[in-house]
């Protein structure tokens, strides 16, 4: 249920409603565009605000890899190659061509640098290409650096597992007590009973009747 790997990661009724979202925190927010300096540059940067759905939208589906579509390619922080996302580099990297100690896996929430795949410039991790003014991603996570063209997954991200996953938010539950993450239903969801811990017990019940009745 991590936000590639099964049919499942998040977003809810705004999908379909606006052209560039935002993961911020546990909520999903449509960006609100202003104009902002580059605090490097001192240069004038495209947000949201100012820059058309039209413009939003170009490119929308038509870049990406296997794992994702979106219109950017991101910088790995530990050996400073680009590549179309993170799936991607760990299968280059850790390739059996690639020798044992030199494989490794990129750590998500380290990516800082992002490259759009429609003017080519590279720049700090955001959702708006601070050049060209396109939505590099219709689901952005600043905290796990994921952008994903196609919101019918339904992204969100769980601050339980500390990455994002898929399915909607509103189906899952993160349980406090035994770390899992759990689809919800009612007898579950109103009860606030852990389902892990209430098999373990309806487990162990059962067992007790069967030495019962020997």
């Amino acid at each position: 249920m991590e936000a590639l790997d099964n049919q499942f990661e998040f977003q809810g009724d705004e999908t379909k409603k606006s052209p560039c979202l935002q993961e911020n925190g546990s909520q999903t927010s449509v960006l609100q565009p202003s104009h902002q300096v580059h605090e490097q540059t001192g240069e004038k940067s495209i947000s949201a605000d100012n820059v058309s759905s039209e413009r939003l939208e170009r490119g929308l589906l038509l870049y990406g890899c296997p794992h994702y579509r979106r219109r950017c390619r991101i910088r790995a922080p530990c050996c400073n190659e680009t590549f179309d996302c993170r799936h991607c580099h760990n299968e280059a990297k850790n390739s059996i061509n690639v020798e044992r100690k030199l494989r490794h896996d990129l750590p998500r929430h380290e990516v800082q640098k992002v490259i759009c795949s429609l003017c080519g410039t590279e720049q700090e991790v955001r959702q708006v290409c601070i050049n060209c003014g396109v939505c590099i991603g219709k689901y952005f996570c600043g905290t796990c650096k994921l952008f994903d063209d196609d919101a019918s997954k339904r992204q969100y991200h769980c601050n339980g597992c500390g990455i994002c996953r898929i399915g909607g938010r509103e189906n899952f539950f993160h349980c406090s007590t035994c770390g899992r993450l759990l689809i919800l239903c009612h007898l579950f969801l109103f009860s606030k009973i852990c389902y892990a811990v209430f098999r373990l017990n309806i487990n162990l019940f059962i067992s007790f009747l069967g030495f019962v009745s020997e």
